[in-house]
């Protein structure tokens, strides 16, 4: 299975939609997961668009890290028969890759009522919400990838959004120092006494 993969995608603000008009990303996979397209075939997917949803009031390419931030693909369906999942990457520039999600049955909190299913022709648009709390303060890229029959990566863009994670020092009524890693998830924690001194 082949696609036409179009990486030249300009890095855009968190809050603004991707272009994709003028450089569509396209998979010639057809509906049948064992048949070798070639990319002079017609296309059977198309990547339209990927944004970053922001909340009222929220200024462009910033999110508090306190509050949930939610991604979008929109793509049209052009023939019968295709299975596909949408996967997000995020990467914090100085580190690497911080982790990945796909709208597979196993790997969503949620329902995604099109996951593993079978698509029609048709436009769709695929959300995910990342939690508050999962990311420390920096700027982060995001990649995004369009996966045909579960296990081929058909559509790759590389670095398609970015957005700066802000610190709203929610958890930081009590130490103020320098918070390490990428991500700073709330965590449950519970201290008990063991024996009391003598």
């Amino acid at each position: 299975m082949q696609a036409v993969i179009h990486n030249v995608l300009p890095l855009v603000a968190a809050s603004e939609t991707a272009n994709l008009d003028a450089c569509k990303a396209l998979l010639t996979g057809g509906a049948d997961p064992n048949k070798h397209n070639s990319d002079d075939d017609e296309a059977s997917a198309l990547l339209e668009a990927v944004n970053q949803v922001m909340g009222d009031g929220e200024p462009k390419g910033v999110v508090s890290i306190d509050r949930p931030i939610e991604f979008a693909v929109d793509f049209e369906t052009l023939v019968l028969g295709l299975e596909l999942s949408v996967r997000f990457h995020i990467i914090f520039p100085a580190a690497g890759d911080v982790l990945s999600a796909v709208n597979s049955e196993s790997a969503s909190t949620g329902q995604d009522v099109w996951a593993g299913k079978v698509f029609p022709k048709g436009r769709f648009r695929s959300t995910c919400v990342f939690p508050a709390n999962s990311l420390n303060e920096g700027t982060f890229l995001v990649n995004v990838a369009i996966i045909l029959w579960g296990r081929v990566m058909e559509i790759f863009l590389r670095e398609v959004l970015q957005f700066t994670a802000q610190d709203t020092e929610g958890m930081r009524k009590e130490y103020m120092g320098l918070w390490i890693g990428v991500v700073r998830p709330r965590l449950p924690w519970e201290t008990e006494l063991l024996a009391e001194g003598t």
